[in-house]
């Protein structure tokens, strides 16, 4: 149901309602829509926002799933849910906004736009990126940060902020191993909607899983997992009834290395999205690029150390730089075992 503010949504309802942002230079209005499951009675809120890169589409689905999935009759608390945090660059395919090439998620928590004019910055972005602070990040008590690989690039792995410490960390860790996938600990940028989020004492932390082109069924397979894993957050949290199903243990890695390819072609891999999370040796052949006039070979794409493939590409074009593979290094890899209980 669609509403014109937050407040409109009732107890053991769900609604959703959209925010003007500006028109674009043909006239066509741009705004940002937000959702929100209420439930019946009073808990915690979970802040679930996607796609402020604009070429990572597939977590929409995986955000939708749980939007319109969730019994709001039966939930405590509040889901607050952004799938399309920059509709300027999801509309051209776009990582960052066209109008000024600003990567969203360094920009966090944007400026409103009485004080715009005192920022030579990215307008529209810092725009969407207030709008996004202020009706998601600001409310929420536990943020999730939706990122994934655009066309023919996947990943798997949670982003655990390493500003978090003690307590905080393993609460991060626990809700993040709901997702059955390694956890990578970083310093994420503080102009990222989790670093802004870390910053303001909430527990936040980056959800990678997926990618875009790789068929119906793997995809189903990624939305399906995402879902699994906000459900878990949601009884880690008391919000739904049952337990989590935490897994024996998981996997923890800080050190990462990304292997870039030198030159641009058609990109033919040897490893799949099944690898993801599994282990690759030293000099093991990820992909190969090959010229595509000639059909010569151009590159061999190597790991250069033993450790866990945890970023891929398929079959498609690559340009000199892009991302293609990452891999955690062996040396820093741990295990960790979630709380019982």
């Amino acid at each position: 149901m669609q509403v014109s503010a937050p407040d409109e949504v009732r107890a053991g309802s769900r609604g959703y309602y959209r925010v003007p942002v500006t028109t674009s230079v043909s006239g066509q209005d741009v705004h940002v829509t937000f959702h929100v499951v209420r439930g019946a009675r009073p808990g915690p809120t979970v802040g679930l926002i996607s796609t402020s890169h604009g070429g990572e589409f597939l977590s929409i689905e995986q955000i939708r799933a749980v939007v319109t999935g969730t019994d709001a009759a039966a939930l405590r608390g509040t889901i607050l849910a952004c799938a399309v945090a920059n509709p300027v660059a999801f509309e051209q395919g776009r990582m960052t906004t066209p109008i000024e090439d600003q990567n969203m998620n360094r920009i966090f928590p944007g400026t409103a736009p009485a004080e715009l004019g005192a920022r030579y910055a990215g307008g529209v972005t810092e725009l969407m990126a207030h709008l996004v602070t202020h009706h998601v990040i600001e409310p929420a008590d536990v943020l999730l940060d939706f990122h994934l690989g655009p066309h023919d690039q996947a990943v798997e792995t949670i982003d655990v902020p390493l500003q978090t410490t003690g307590a905080s960390r393993d609460r991060i860790r626990a809700m993040g191993s709901l997702f059955g996938v390694t956890l990578h600990e970083w310093e994420l940028f503080p102009g990222s909607a989790v670093g802004y989020a870390v910053s303001r004492g909430k527990l936040a932390f980056g959800v990678e899983i997926g990618g875009g082109g790789f068929g119906n069924a793997q995809s189903e397979k990624w939305i399906a997992q995402a879902e699994r894993g906000i459900h878990g957050v949601l009884q880690n949290l008391e919000m739904v009834p049952g337990a989590p199903n935490y897994p024996r243990e998981v996997t923890l890695f800080g050190a990462r290395t990304g292997v870039r390819p030198r030159y641009g072609g058609y990109h033919v891999p040897t490893v799949s999205p099944a690898d993801l999370g599994n282990w690759v040796e030293e000099g093991q052949v990820l992909g190969r690029t090959y010229d595509v006039q000639s059909f010569a070979l151009r590159e061999e794409m190597r790991s250069p150390h033993r450790g866990i493939l945890y970023m891929a590409r398929g079959y498609a074009p690559v340009y000199p730089g892009d991302w293609a593979y990452a891999i955690c290094r062996a040396e820093g890899v741990t295990q960790w075992t979630p709380p019982r209980g």
